[in-house]
């Protein structure tokens, strides 16, 4: 019984997050089909208005401008975060590239990364779980770890695909909060894929997340 409740389970983890998935999906392409096409409409048409405005109205409408361009690529940086396109499209290793980088260019912070380029053929709900635990970890360093810089490495061993994302930084509260950062998202993401995650202090300073992934196997 104790079994069949634990399958249960399981299947109604993933089906929630498999609905969280599609309504990322869909706020996604919304927000680069609706609202950014119309911010790139209004671009245009302060291009437009511009060269049309006499010169003591330029500098306002540059601004404008400026401001309205930030905007579309705002939308376009929340749409990547909602749905990485880059997995879809390329694959694990560069999404997790693109997402490195991205972050980096954001945050400001040093990001390297090893990634190794022949790594075994996961499940597709494998790969996402990878990402997005990359994704909330890099997030917990932008936001609490006052670090200068970050590293995300990916490799396989033995039959397991290994995530490591480490900083160096102030180090995490091990006796905080339990959901301190979406550990516990997390932890349920790898428990729903038959994964497992650690999280703790690494020497000398930072945090180190580890997320291992069998390889061929499905919860």
């Amino acid at each position: 019984m104790l079994d069949r409740l634990e399958r249960e389970r399981r299947t109604s983890g993933r089906r929630a997050l498999a609905a969280q998935e599609r309504e990322r999906r869909r706020l996604a392409r919304e927000l680069h089909d609706e609202l950014g096409q119309t911010l790139t409409g209004v671009v245009l048409q302060l291009e437009g208005l511009g060269r049309a405005a006499p010169p003591e109205l330029h500098d306002q409408l540059t601004q404008v401008q400026e401001a309205a361009r930030a905007g579309v690529e705002e939308v376009r940086e929340i749409a990547r975060g909602l749905r990485p396109a880059a997995l879809d499209e390329f694959g694990l290793r560069s999404a997790l590239i693109t997402l490195a980088s991205g972050f980096a260019e954001r945050s400001g912070l040093r990001v390297q990364h090893s990634l190794a380029p022949d790594l075994p053929a996961l499940a597709p709900e494998q790969d996402l779980a990878i990402y997005r635990v990359a994704q909330e970890s890099l997030t917990n360093v932008g936001r609490h770890a006052q670090a200068g810089g970050a590293l995300l490495a990916l490799d396989a061993r033995d039959g397991v695909v290994v995530l490591r994302v480490s900083d160096n930084g102030r180090g995490i509260d091990e006796h905080a909060a339990v959901d301190a950062g979406g550990l516990a998202g997390m932890r349920e993401r790898a428990l729903l894929i038959g994964g497992g995650l650690a999280v703790g202090r690494r020497e000398p300073t930072g945090t180190e997340v580890v997320l291992e992934v069998p390889v061929g196997t499905r919860s």
